[in-house]
C-alpha cells in the first residue's frame, strides 16, 4: 500500500502567514504512485452509476480525467476564473483568502446525468460548494464528492451537507506531516 502522506508537501506561511499549505503535485510526479491513486478511486467507483467526472481546477481536472477514463464516465472540467469561447455557465464563490468564478460548458452535462465531483483538497468547502451548485444548474445530479485530501479543521464538510464525501487523507490540524 502506498503511502500517500508522503508525498503531500507542506508549504509554511502560505498564501498567508500563519497558514500551512497542503501541495499535492509531489503524488503525481511518481508514476507508481499517481497509478496508484488512480487504481484507488476507480476501485471505489467503477460500480457507481456515474456519467461523468467533474474535476474541479488543476488537481481535480489532473485525477478526474484519469478517473473518468478508468471507469468509463465522460470528463467535464470546472474551471476558476476561465474564459470561454462560445459562452460558459458561472458561479461565484468566496473562499478564506480569495473570491473567484467557477466556469463551464453550459452543454458539458445532459439533464439527469449522474456526477461525481473530484477535488484535490477540502478545506473550507466553498469551492467545492460552488461546484455543486455549479453542476445542479446545468442540469446534473451530483450523486457525491471525492477528493485527495481533507483539512478536517476547517470544517467544509459542512458546506456539502447532504451529499456523500470521501477523502483519501485526512489533516486534522495544521502540523506538517513528516
Amino acid at each position: 500500500m502506498t503511502d500517500f502522506y508522503k508525498y503531500v508537501r507542506s508549504i509554511p506561511n502560505f498564501p498567508h502567514p500563519e497558514n500551512l499549505y497542503r501541495d499535492l503535485t509531489p503524488l503525481f510526479q511518481d508514476p507508481i504512485a499517481f497509478q496508484h491513486l488512480t487504481d484507488i478511486l476507480r476501485d471505489k467507483y467503477r460500480r457507481k452509476k456515474i456519467d461523468k467526472i467533474i474535476g474541479i481546477d488543476t488537481i481535480g481536472t489532473t485525477i478526474g480525467s484519469a478517473l473518468a477514463y478508468s471507469i468509463g464516465a465522460g470528463f467535464v472540467p470546472f474551471l476558476k476564473n476561465a474564459v470561454f469561447p462560445t459562452g460558459s455557465s458561472n458561479t461565484h464563490f468566496t473562499t478564506e483568502f480569495s473570491t473567484g468564478i467557477l466556469s463551464v460548458y453550459p452543454d458539458s452535462v445532459r439533464i439527469g446525468e449522474r456526477i461525481l465531483i473530484q477535488g484535490s483538497v477540502l478545506a473550507t468547502g466553498a469551492t467545492s460548494a460552488a461546484a455543486v451548485r455549479l453542476a445542479d444548474s446545468i442540469g446534473g445530479i451530483v450523486t457525491g464528492l471525492s477528493f485527495i485530501a481533507e483539512l478536517t479543521y476547517l470544517a467544509g464538510r459542512k458546506q456539502l451537507l447532504p451529499y456523500n464525501v470521501d477523502a483519501l487523507l485526512t489533516f486534522r490540524d495544521q502540523k506538517p506531516y513528516f
